[in-house]
């Protein structure tokens, strides 16, 4: 298992770590959950991904949200 990106010049990126499905077609624009539709991303390419769709400046907002939202861990 490793990250299915590749790179215009034909590079696939190395990553094993920190893997992620993406949907080849985001569920923002139609696409479902189907195993068809999905695919292995490291998280930075996941991120850019959705970046190439939707806009940086929207997904960091997301992203900031997200966090937000998420309680804190509580101290050993």
């Amino acid at each position: 298992m490793r990250c299915t990106w590749v790179s215009l010049d034909g590079v696939r990126c190395e990553s094993r770590a920190w893997l992620e499905f993406d949907h080849v077609v985001p569920r923002g624009k139609g696409g479902d959950h189907d195993a068809s539709n999905l695919r292995v991303r490291c998280r930075s390419h996941n991120r850019l991904a959705a970046e190439q769709t939707y806009g940086q400046q929207v997904i960091t907002r997301i992203i900031a949200r997200h966090r937000e939202r998420k309680p804190e861990s509580p101290a050993p």
